[in-house]
């Protein structure tokens, strides 16, 4: 049976995002230019320097979408970078040591696909310590989706679980910790007085505009999911009218593969959100995962 599973990430630590930020500094960027397909070639390579600027200033998000982009590859529906796994890897390292912990989940779908199940399976665990040692940091929410990558880094090491087995798991895991946790909680840690971490998406953010759930009755999905052997998952960013419906939901980031991108986006365009009168519209990023 299918679940689906719907949980806000950055929307809730940043409630809004409007055309406000096209007046943001130049070294800033707007997200959903770079993951509209139908967006002018000329705009995008003026986003995309912008972003590459952030990334290189620190942005962690900025990061993350650069290496996601080269991850993907002209898999994903933007289309905006070439397949690149080494680049794709230095930023999206970069990232998780801003404090993005989605960066870490990308990091494992780029060790699967490149065969390296051992260091999908540390960089899995990873994100699911620091997911549960800060719960209401920004970005934890990513810490639900773990359980698919963490069972399928174990299957892909094809080895049965043993004493031995874990030891040498839970070694590589405290290495990564001992060599990389001081940054990662330092950003977290800062997370919790200051979301979201980039500044460039911080400053995209229009205050004072809500973006609210209040009830189950907010939201409303359609009560079906793809027929998926495995889990499946994907990160949106929604434009949202004053009257709370979602105009267009472009993808950010999703794994394993493309099969249930249009059934997710289906769902992402079906949600229904606080009505507001007398403001721009609205901005933000919700994760859609369907659930084996």
């Amino acid at each position: 049976m299918r679940v689906l599973f719907l949980g806000f990430w950055l929307a809730a630590a940043t409630p809004a995002f409007s055309h406000a930020a096209a007046q943001a500094p130049d070294r800033c960027y707007l997200i959903g230019v770079l993951v509209d397909p139908a967006q002018p070639a000329a705009d995008v390579a003026h986003e995309m320097a912008r972003l590459r600027a952030s990334a290189e200033d620190g942005g962690d998000f900025a990061a993350f979408l650069l290496g996601t982009f080269y991850r993907l590859g002209p898999k994903h529906p933007a289309a905006r970078l070439p397949q690149d796994g080494a680049l794709a890897r230095e930023w999206l390292h970069r990232s998780a040591l801003g404090g993005n912990l989605g960066a870490l989940a990308g990091l494992v779908e780029l060790d699967l696909a490149g065969g390296r199940p051992m260091d999908a399976l540390v960089h899995a665990l990873v994100q699911v310590h620091f997911g549960r040692k800060y719960p209401d940091a920004a970005y934890s929410s990513h810490r639900a989706r773990t359980g698919s990558q963490v069972n399928r880094a174990f299957d892909a090491l094809g080895q049965p679980r043993s004493e031995a087995l874990d030891a040498e798991i839970l070694a590589l895991v405290n290495a990564f910790v001992a060599r990389h946790g001081e940054a990662i909680d330092s950003a977290l840690q800062a997370a919790k007085a200051r979301s979201p971490l980039d500044p460039c998406v911080g400053r995209e953010v229009e205050p004072g505009v809500p973006l609210e759930r209040k009830g189950a009755s907010d939201v409303m999905a359609p009560a079906w999911s793809p027929q998926l052997g495995r889990d499946s998952y994907a990160l949106f960013h929604l434009s949202i009218d004053p009257k709370g419906r979602v105009e267009k939901a472009l993808v950010v980031d999703y794994w394993p593969d493309e099969q249930a991108l249009e059934a997710q986006r289906k769902i992402a365009e079906g949600m229904r959100f606080n009505k507001l009168r007398g403001v721009p519209k609205r901005v933000a990023l919700l994760p859609v995962k369907l659930r084996s």
